[in-house]
């Protein structure tokens, strides 16, 4: 690999020296791409920060980068190159995906919930889209919209099935564990404590 890497900054060097710049990135992209699919994810990003430095307006080189970077755990990098890829073509349904679905590992549900709907308006028969737009609009506790959107979902892809079900369990018993950690409230009749409705 060492061969390969200096073999691909020599080109490199000499592509740039002759002024043919958009090939230099090309290479350093296709680089990146290939070190990413075989997950070697430090590697990609070396390759693909190179490719964005010689070609700032490659929507690909930065979706990739952004991919290589989440694996890296370094999730606000990753959402800045996904929000540049998206600058840079808007329309682009996986990046809007994948950044609401950072957002959601994040736990930052309310900045999910508008990239996941563009993802499925984009592509309104993406079951995946749908499946984590539910689950998100779960967590906002919007839960008639998210058993619509897990509904469809299901439907597109019965196999989701029992995804689904598993999130409604989890919801279910984080929400009574919720409940039960409460302090006791006041019984409205007596003045004791009870227990209300969460």
């Amino acid at each position: 690999m060492a061969t390969d890497s200096r073999d691909v900054t020599d080109r490199v060097a000499a592509l740039v020296q002759a002024g043919r710049i958009a090939e230099a990135a090309q290479i350093h992209l296709a680089a990146g791409k290939s070190r990413y699919q075989a997950k070697q994810f430090r590697e990609a990003e070396a390759h693909l920060r190179s490719a964005v430095g010689l070609r700032s307006d490659s929507a690909e080189a930065r979706f990739l980068l952004a991919r290589s970077l989440a694996y890296l755990d370094r999730p606000e990098e990753a959402e800045a190159e996904l929000t540049a890829a998206l600058t840079l073509r808007p329309g682009w349904q996986e990046a809007h995906f994948f950044l609401g679905g950072s957002f959601f590992a994040r736990r930052m549900y309310g900045e999910a919930v508008p990239h996941l709907f563009r993802a499925i308006a984009l592509n309104p028969g993406w079951a995946r889209a749908h499946l984590a737009l539910g689950r998100t609009l779960f967590r906002l506790e919007r839960y008639a919209e998210a058993d619509s959107i897990l509904n469809l979902a299901v439907a597109l892809e019965p196999g989701h099935a029992k995804k689904v079900e598993y999130l409604h369990f989890t919801l279910t018993a984080e929400r009574l564990a919720a409940f039960l950690d409460r302090p006791p409230a006041r019984d409205a009749v007596g003045g004791r404590p009870g227990l209300t409705a969460p």
